[in-house]
């Protein structure tokens, strides 16, 4: 097999899936037609193929782009579900902290988020790798919230849909709206700030709970533990109001927005807030909205704080069953 006449290089922080796509355009082709040539007898785009590809289809892929396969395997999600969840198999169909697209033949139902304004400003725009985290809702350059659906048409972003005369992954496949002219909103604050820790906590390897120092793999299990459940949100807390059953994988990420805040509330030692009493809705339902109580409803009171030798108690009990494993 003859490798490509135009080579395309891997960007800083790029997502495999949608390299592929820009490999395919710069071919002149379109993302099918280009993975029908490199492995005829597989519907690779049935598939999440951020997930990774097996080593024989890898070696095909290098050969023919001329990028080194390491490169490559790189770009995919499975280095981060390595560092966050080594115990986990990448067999599983939700991987914790990855955003799960719900594939259906060629069709997403989530998955992909993005900066308008990072697309706007890349002398080449691309995807990154980072947009398909969970704890990722903005972006730290811009502080916008990241975006998940075309401004238009209110499609889901679906870069492997394009087609050869659009070349370039910013054009809605739906309507051919241009995915950089999509309006900005500012991020939350804490949810930012949650995601900038949780970036160092994988990028350095360990992270810090109530000033112990703890591995990777055990501040991300903490933090997911401390960012589930459901509280109802008081006025003065300025977020929306709508809560959602879903698990983080499948949220939008306005959503995802209070489930960080709560993480960040959890991870430095502080009340996350009143529970929700469970109800029957809650877990029938896949969205529930919890409303703000009006004037006339006693104010909330405070959490108590909690003795801080009883909070090292709970957490050395979290860190034994850590360490034995979890179902």
């Amino acid at each position: 097999m003859h490798p490509w006449t135009i080579r395309v290089s891997v960007l800083p922080d790029e997502l495999f899936s949608t390299w592929l796509v820009r490999a395919a355009l710069a071919q002149g082709c379109d993302p099918m037609h280009l993975t029908g040539a490199l492995w005829p007898r597989w519907r690779a785009w049935t598939v999440d193929l951020d997930r990774g590809i097996n080593e024989h289809r890898m070696a095909i892929l290098a050969g023919r782009s001329g990028v080194d396969a390491a490169r490559l395997e790189a770009a995919t999600l499975r280095p981060i579900l390595a560092a966050v969840a080594p115990g986990i198999k990448p067999a599983k169909a939700n991987w914790p902290w990855v955003l799960a697209q719900g594939s259906r033949n060629r069709r997403r139902r989530g998955g992909l988020q993005f900066c308008p304004l990072c697309l706007a400003g890349d002398a080449t725009p691309y995807f990154r790798r980072t947009w398909r985290l969970a704890w990722h809702v903005g972006c730290v350059r811009h502080r916008t919230l990241l975006a998940d659906h075309c401004g238009h048409c209110q499609s889901l972003i679906e870069p492997h849909r394009v087609h050869t005369n659009d070349a370039t992954l910013c054009r809605c496949p739906s309507c051919g709206h241009d995915l950089r002219r999509t309006t900005t909103v500012e991020v939350c604050p804490q949810a930012l700030t949650f995601q900038v820790t949780a970036d160092q906590v994988l990028a350095h390897g360990h992270g810090t709970w109530l000033a112990t120092e703890i591995s990777r793999e055990e501040w991300f299990r903490l933090a997911e533990i401390h960012a589930g459940g459901r509280i109802l949100v008081r006025r003065d807390d300025e977020v929306s109001l709508g809560l959602t059953a879903l698990p983080m994988s499948l949220q939008r990420p306005s959503e995802r927005v209070l489930r960080l805040r709560m993480a960040l509330r959890g991870m430095n030692g502080e009340p996350r807030g009143r529970p929700a009493p469970p109800t029957r809705s809650n877990t029938e339902h896949k969205q529930t909205q919890v409303t703000a109580p009006s004037h006339h409803d006693a104010p909330a009171r405070p959490a108590p704080a909690r003795p801080q030798a009883k909070v090292q108690g709970e957490w050395i009990r979290l860190l034994r069953r850590l360490r034995v494993g979890h179902p």
